[in-house]
């Protein structure tokens, strides 16, 4: 038998192992040992995936760079493990100009030439932070960061010097990825490579609305030595003023506008060929149809890459352009204690009358009044179905509503009421947990599908027919696990809108494996009783 969680990183909270943990984190140590270089794994909410990849990256021994999807993530992982001797780095716009107290770093003069005294030492927040950086052995990041370093920057997370030849050394070169929150991976990817054009570039490049890519390509060409020849005209100017004033920095900012988008224009000529173009507004977006074939800015020059999520799937590993191991974990927590129901009721969509969706909310009212001293959610996809239902239910006192300023502010007040009081929200997906008696059940007012009408979807739903109903799941499986954080939680899923009769027999292999093992079987008549 492994010895626990606590005697092996020395950390006092972690004191045992979850049913099944331990399996899984030999399961993993044997992976790293072995020939693939991928892994991936579906692991349940709750399950403690950051434990488990802390326990292989430490007991391995190996230079290790965690990612995660939010900076809030990271804080997270530095409050639980910042005794192992881990090391947050963040993109330059975290951290202040020692030297220009007004600017972050990003913005600094050294971005453009200015010789500063403290760049590259300890002085300066961000260079002195990337030092030590690049000087541990466990690093946590953010996948914009990443990439971004992949990139860009040639020594990107490495400690680099030259020999007496002068020939480069590369040195501490991580030798693992994680890849948390992995259903993730692909936005970052597409985030990161995605090229836009905002009205403030009309100066250089004129487009028209209905313009082709040869024509966007030939503009590119056009502009760039335009943009190069301003941006050296702007780099005289700036050399021969002191850093200090006020026009140094405004052409600071204008060289810096100029570098970016003769990299947008340099890409848009490299890459935009087969993407899909759109109009959103003054702006002009290029998106890749399959952001998994750029996967080599996040997986690139590491030879062992863990990607783990509880919303990760075959088909979106598969979709990043990876193949290799994968896990795909049972529940290890009650199914009782967390079922996942459909009641029946009416189907909830565009064309449901108001007379169908009047028996929707007496459903969800019916829900409310047999849980008079438990706390609910209510997922509803749109804020006009949250405001027909307010305006309709007879348990209205009892809800929560927010709008897209006051989101925190109004889950701050849910988390700290009584009983029976209920978040309604469209959008709470991600980014909160309501552990404990936060909250007692979950009601899902109806299958989440996406707006099919944006030119991406539409091409890589004509790609991939499964695409929409792939997006649907991960918000399904992230709504449904929003309540349940440990192996204690108590947390009742209740599915109210009839499509579900059709879609999950379609599509349950769409979901990891955690999930199907909670989903009872058939349909209710009546609303479940308490749990």
């Amino acid at each position: 038998m492994t010895a626990p969680p606590s005697e092996l990183l020395g950390l006092p909270k972690f004191s045992q192992w979850y049913p099944g943990q331990e399996t899984l984190y030999k399961e993993m140590m044997s992976w790293l040992l072995g020939p693939e270089r991928y892994l991936g794994a579906a692991l349940p909410t709750g399950y403690g995936k950051s434990l488990l990849a802390m326990l292989v990256a430490r007991m391995s021994g190996v230079r290790t760079v965690y990612l995660t999807s939010t900076k809030g993530l990271q804080a997270q992982l530095m409050n639980d493990f910042q005794s192992l001797g881990l090391v947050d780095q963040r993109g330059m716009n975290d951290y202040q100009c020692v030297r220009f107290p007004k600017v972050q770093v990003d913005r600094a003069p050294c971005r453009t030439g200015y010789a500063c005294p403290d760049l590259y030492g300890p002085g300066c927040h961000y260079y002195g932070q990337l030092n030590r950086t690049r000087s541990s052995n466990l690093v946590v990041s953010n996948y914009a960061y990443w990439m971004a370093q992949s990139h860009y920057n040639r020594d990107g997370l490495d400690l680099v010097y030259r020999d007496d030849n002068h020939q480069e050394i590369r040195r501490n070169s991580p030798e693992l990825l994680i890849c948390d929150e992995a259903h993730e991976a692909g936005k970052a990817i597409e985030s990161f490579m995605q090229v836009s054009f905002s009205a403030r570039d009309r100066v250089w490049i004129r487009w028209g609305e209905d313009w082709t890519y040869p024509q966007w390509a030939q503009a590119c060409h056009r502009a760039l030595p335009r943009i190069d020849d301003e941006c050296q005209v702007i780099q005289t100017r700036l050399n021969a003023t002191e850093p200090e004033s006020d026009r140094h920095q405004d052409d600071t900012e204008s060289v810096l506008y100029l570098q970016g988008l003769a990299r947008r224009c340099q890409r848009c000529i490299d890459y935009c060929q087969d993407w899909v173009p759109e109009t959103r507004g003054e702006t002009a977006v290029w998106t890749p149809v399959w952001p998994g074939r750029y996967n080599r800015y996040l997986v690139q020059h590491v030879p062992k890459v863990l990607l783990m999520s509880a919303m990760f799937t075959k088909p979106m590993m598969e979709q990043l352009g990876i193949q290799g191991q994968w896990i795909d974990s049972p529940s290890p927590f009650p199914v009782r204690n967390t079922p996942i129901t459909h009641v029946k009721t009416v189907r909830v969509d565009h064309r449901a009358e108001e007379s169908e969706m009047l028996q929707w909310v007496e459903r969800i009212d019916q829900i409310i009044r047999d849980r008079p001293n438990q706390k609910g959610l209510i997922f509803t996809v749109s804020y006009a179905r949250a405001r027909f239902l307010a305006q309709h239910s007879t348990q209205v006192d009892s809800m929560l509503q927010h709008t897209t300023r006051n989101v925190a502010q109004v889950v701050d007040e849910f988390k700290k009421a009584k009983a029976p009081k209920v978040l309604v929200s469209p959008s709470v997906t991600t980014g909160y947990d309501f552990p404990d008696d936060q909250c007692n059940y979950i009601i899902i007012g109806k299958v989440p599908y996406p707006d099919t009408r944006a030119a991406i979807v539409k091409a890589r739903q004509a790609e991939d027919k499964s695409w929409t109903a792939q997006l649907a799941m991960q918000i399904l499986v992230q709504e449904a696990g929003r309540g349940t954080r440990s192996a204690q939680d108590r947390c009742q899923v209740i599915i109210v809108d009839d499509a579900w009769k059709w879609w999950w027999p379609r599509y349950h292999d769409l979901a990891p494996r955690w999930f199907r093992d909670r989903v009872v079987p058939g349909s209710l008549g009546q609303v479940p009783k308490p749990i």
